[in-house]
């Protein structure tokens, strides 16, 4: 008891002499012995025994909260946010819950009172930050591979294949690019590794002389067929030929003449099988030859049909028709779809270069060459790398779609036909 009234009681000469309960606040000393305590007034409150000499003035709930315990002069006011909002303590106050926006974007947590509303995309879709939904993940074409995985909020990071190292031969979003394959000890390189391909790889074939050899055997002398080159061998003239006078049968000329005729024969045999060897390599050499030469014909035969036609663009351009059937005269409609005969094969990179300047000086400031890059078959991506330089988008563009296979000047007319774009058909249309 003593101790319960030591705690309740402050030093004399502190000037306190006592603690207030809650809800009452400290005003001063009765006779120096006990506390003089006064209620809190209304809106005001005081949680604990205490010395303070004011009490606390009470809360009051803000914007899209409720209030769930009044306050009085023992407890503050206690407040929750409505249904539908969150209290967010960096602002201090209730925010509407967020929603998962699209038919890929599942929630993984519901909104309360003290939490927002978790969403994650489904597997396959991350949340594009640009356009606010899931997207589906991208898928690396053939000749790329994934250096990482689409996840809830990143898209596939794809990279194209180093050539002759590593391949991809199939569109995935998780697949990366695998090692190209090495032919045994035993098998040759049939196809060379690619971006899209692996090496393919067939057995070695057998050499055809060593086979034929194999196969006549018996036919060809020993040192021969045992892989040796050495000279024949000259069959000895016994001597017992040169005795052949005493019996009468001959002198020793005919014996001699004999033997020559052995060693001729057995020449003739031992020479055969390099006659053969020297036969193949010529016919194989013969071949070689030959296709080296058509080979080299082909080459000067394109270059001279690639002069003669950048010869017959620059005649048109510059010498007005002469007879009244020419493919120009004709014409009636200049957006007509009817492939033109003048340059309707000439490839844009063989052409001048100006048209690309003239569409450039017209499409460039107006940012239209997205569109005409896109009838290109170029894809957004491809866009954005053409736009990271503005001033030389539009030539970029047609420098780049130049260098494409079929890619002529007759085609890219032809799109700017379609388009309805006829001031820009009317520039490819001069130059065709």
């Amino acid at each position: 008891m003593a101790l319960l009234r030591a705690s309740a009681w402050v030093i004399y000469a502190t000037h306190i002499c006592g603690l207030c309960p809650a809800g009452f606040f400290y005003k001063g000393c009765l006779n120096n012995s006990a506390p003089f305590c006064e209620r809190c007034p209304e809106g005001t409150f005081k949680d604990g025994l205490n010395v303070i000499r004011q009490c606390t003035k009470c809360r009051q709930c803000g914007l899209n909260s409720v209030i769930i315990n009044k306050c009085n002069v023992t407890h503050d006011t206690k407040c929750r946010c409505r249904d539908g909002y969150y209290f967010d303590k960096d602002k201090s106050q209730c925010i509407r819950c967020s929603k998962c926006i699209g038919k890929n974007n599942v929630v993984v947590r519901k909104c309360n009172g003290t939490h927002n509303t978790v969403c994650r995309c489904k597997d396959g879709y991350y949340f594009d930050t640009g356009a606010l939904y899931c997207s589906r993940c991208k898928n690396c074409k053939r000749g790329h591979g994934v250096v990482k995985n689409c996840t809830s909020t990143t898209n596939t990071r794809c990279q194209r294949c180093v050539r002759g190292i590593t391949f991809s031969n199939l569109g995935s979003k998780t697949e990366p690019c695998r090692s190209c394959k090495k032919c045994g000890p035993n098998e040759q390189v049939d196809l060379h590794c690619n971006r899209k391909r692996d090496t393919i790889c067939k057995a070695v074939p057998e050499n055809k002389i060593k086979t034929f050899i194999l196969q006549n055997k018996s036919k060809w002398p020993e040192s021969f067929a045992n892989g040796t080159t050495r000279r024949p061998k000259t069959t000895s003239i016994p001597t017992e030929l040169f005795d052949a006078t005493n019996a009468g049968i001959g002198g020793p000329t005919s014996s001699i003449v004999g033997a020559k005729q052995i060693t001729s024969k057995k020449n003739r045999t031992s020479n055969g099988g390099f006659s053969t060897v020297k036969t193949i390599s010529t016919i194989v050499g013969g071949i070689l030859g030959l296709a080296l030469l058509i080979f080299v014909l082909y080459v000067i035969w394109r270059r001279n049909k690639t002069a003669t036609a950048q010869s017959s663009t620059t005649i048109v351009k510059t010498t007005p028709p002469s007879y009244p059937h020419h493919p120009k005269e004709t014409e009636t409609n200049r957006l007509s779809r009817t492939p033109l005969v003048t340059g309707s094969t000439e490839l844009l990179r063989n052409a001048s270069y100006s048209i690309i300047e003239e569409l450039s000086s017209y499409l460039n400031p107006r940012g239209r060459w997205k569109t005409l890059a896109a009838k290109l078959g170029y894809t957004s991506k491809d866009i954005l790398n053409f736009d990271i330089e503005q001033s030389k988008a539009t030539e970029n563009m047609l420098n780049d779609w130049g260098h494409l296979k079929d890619s002529t000047v007759q085609k890219l007319y032809e799109v700017l036909v379609a388009m309805k774009w006829s001031h820009e058909a009317e520039i490819v249309r001069k130059y065709t």
